[in-house]
């Protein structure tokens, strides 16, 4: 009865430990990309299909096994176990019994628990769970990183097309302007030394047209490898909305950092493992003890056996093992330290990142008021040129210099644009929040 009872408990334990297990991650989706993309599809297919993220959620799926494990030990343990052997011996002269073969034979249904240890085993549990939560925080940051380096490759990408349609403009009001200095020249109003001017202007600009193009192929490929694909797919991506900054001040990042990086999560979790290990070592260089027992239903027995349980009771200490009881817990207690100092380091850290990630916002703001100013006086200033050319009072060179002069104020204008989107995402990202706005996702 007591074998039943016995039995009946383990298996309801095993059962209780099967709902426990981690759910499997989430298998990876086709990618359709044949439409433009905006940047949350973009952070989605990055969730799902970039590498370093598998690798992060199979790590959590080995702690959180690892954590079961630990937990089995407060479990009986049931094993069926059967043996057989025979024995056969030949004896020579005067001696007590008889040689011969003989056959032993057992067969039994066996539970196994340890009742009392020396807190070896509640420690190790704790160990594995904060290990397993370390895992956990761990994948956050791998997302949060992953996420970051896709809105850095996104809008770069948005950047590098928004110049090449900027080169194609140029290239498509160079060639006007050929033709205009040819129209002029044959009238005999211009010089043929303005067509060559205007020429030169053309070819130039067809060659910043090529490179914008590559930067663009680049850019793609950044992307793609940002979310993980390995597919030649021509990226094509939306324009977003202008980025908003999600604080007011310094100091409310700074606390919102303090508060949300989940690197500072776990490496606080290393801290209480590092702790726990610590403690484990101690355990192992104190007087240890435990409390064991088993008991056995042999279903078939040459000894003609039923059941038999044994109790087991157990004490010890080390008196001298060489030193290497007190090493361990001097060098458990020496990690701990190291891992102290590195939480502090990390917090450090994330707080420089943070400053700077605010004065970045900062400064890209500026810059795009002033983009804006200069892009606007480039404009009048181009205007007021080819008019004079038109004229009769500018030159061809002085054209060429005002068209140049615009075109660098577009450039600076894109990119200080998108510069201070990402620097938004970037502070957000410093901050422990997602890199672009909920509702955006």
């Amino acid at each position: 009865m007591f074998a039943r009872r016995t039995l009946a408990g383990a298996f309801e334990a095993l059962a209780a430990i099967s709902l426990t297990l981690p759910v499997g991650s989430q298998e990876n989706r086709s990618v359709d990309l044949s439409q433009p993309a905006s940047l949350k599809q973009c952070l989605d297919i990055a969730a799902v299909n970039h590498p370093r993220l598998k690798e992060t959620q199979a790590d959590v799926e080995s702690a959180r096994w690892k954590v079961v494990e630990s937990k089995s030990s407060l479990y009986p343990s049931v094993g069926l176990v059967s043996n057989w052997s025979r024995f056969n011996s030949s004896r020579q002269g005067f001696s007590v019994g008889s040689a011969g073969a003989s056959e032993n034979r057992e067969t039994a249904v066996g539970v196994a628990y340890e009742f009392l240890d020396s807190g070896q085993r509640a420690n190790a549990i704790r160990l594995s769970t904060t290990t397993a939560q370390a895992t956990e925080a761990g994948l956050t940051v791998a997302r949060q990183a992953i996420a970051l380096a896709v809105a850095q490759a996104y809008f770069e990408l948005l950047a590098s097309q928004d110049i090449v349609a900027l080169r194609d403009q140029v290239v498509a009001s160079a060639d006007a302007h050929v033709a205009s200095a040819r129209a002029g020249f044959e009238a005999g109003t211009k010089a043929r030394i303005d067509i060559l001017r205007a020429e030169t202007e053309l070819a130039n600009a067809r060659v910043d047209v090529i490179t914008a193009r590559g930067d663009v192929r680049r850019a793609q490929a950044a992307l793609r490898n940002s979310m993980g694909l390995t597919q030649e797919i021509e990226l094509q991506v939306l324009q977003e909305g202008p980025q908003v900054s999600p604080v007011s001040s310094l100091e409310a990042a700074r606390q919102a950092a303090q508060q949300r990086r989940e690197e500072l999560r776990q490496q606080e979790l290393n801290v209480k493992a590092s702790g726990l290990s610590v403690k484990s070592s101690e355990i192992d260089a104190g007087v240890a003890y435990s409390l064991a027992g088993s008991y056995d239903q042999y279903l078939d027995s040459s000894r003609d056996t039923t059941d038999e349980y044994v109790l087991r009771a157990a004490l010890s200490y080390p008196i001298f093992d060489g030193k290497s009881s007190r090493s361990r817990v001097k060098a458990a207690r020496a990690d701990l330290k190291a891992v102290q100092q590195q939480l502090e380091q990390q917090r450090q850290a994330i707080l420089l990142e943070v400053d700077q990630a605010w004065i970045t916002v900062d400064d890209a703001r500026a810059r795009v008021e002033a983009a804006e100013a200069a892009k606007k006086q480039s404009v009048e200033n181009l205007a007021l040129n080819e008019f004079s050319y038109r004229e009769g009072v500018a030159s061809m060179v002085e054209v060429i210099d005002a068209r140049s002069a615009a075109a660098q104020a577009d450039s600076n204008a894109i990119r200080a644009r998108y510069d201070y989107d990402l620097a938004v995402c970037s502070l957000r990202y410093a901050m422990g929040q997602t890199v672009i706005e909920e509702d955006r996702r």
